[in-house]
């Protein structure tokens, strides 16, 4: 038996020996002709909700990776069902501004006013894969300003009859995105009627 393991990797090593002469060099998984597929829930939590999903996506070269996403609070089914359409869904966006498309996943409503949050992946050129930008989870409904490079919060609730909008400006800063701004500006929606007034 031992006879059989030694020619075995004696004939394993002499084919790559063979070979010398042909580097084999790895080769970069490209951005162009990326599939992705659908999110799938991953893992839950003691109460039985839902925090991970994954989703995996499929390049040119045929290499398969996942993109892992947190909830940023648990979603039971209910949870899950109120946001069908909105939950898993996959934006191509230039985050970073660096002319590669990059991706944002929806992972969900930050509240009941519609406010969508998001995980947000630059592509590595380099190495031929998306990596986290922990600091996007954070951005309530964003909104990206190619002109001015930066990334634009806007998180929307009823004050009084009164829109209120709570923006945030991020901007990359030596390769890391940060909050370089932050305003509220209001909308007047409706007025009372003097007529419904209780007297």
């Amino acid at each position: 038996m031992r006879n059989i393991i030694a020619i075995a990797a004696m004939l394993l090593l002499l084919a790559s020996c063979g070979n010398g002469n042909q580097q084999n060099e790895k080769k970069v998984p490209q951005r162009e002709g990326i599939l992705f597929g659908e999110a799938l829930l991953w893992q839950t939590d003691e109460y039985g909700d839902f925090t991970n999903f994954i989703v995996t996506y499929t390049t040119a070269d045929k290499t398969i990776d996942t993109l892992f996403c947190e909830f940023p609070y648990g979603m039971d089914d209910n949870m899950i069902e109120l946001n069908e359409g909105v939950f898993g869904r996959i934006e191509e966006e230039d985050i970073n501004f660096d002319g590669t498309p990059d991706v944002q996943v929806c992972t969900g409503l930050f509240s009941t006013y519609g406010n969508p949050v998001y995980e947000g992946f630059v592509w590595d050129k380099e190495n031929g894969t998306f990596v986290n930008v922990p600091e996007y989870g954070g951005i309530i409904n964003p909104y990206i300003n190619e002109s001015e490079q930066s990334i634009v919060s806007m998180f929307m609730e009823w004050v009084y009859g009164h829109k209120e909008y709570t923006c945030e400006k991020y901007e990359w800063k030596e390769g890391k995105l940060v909050k370089t701004d932050e305003w509220t500006d209001n909308e007047e929606e409706y007025e009372e009627d003097e007529d419904d007034d209780l007297e």
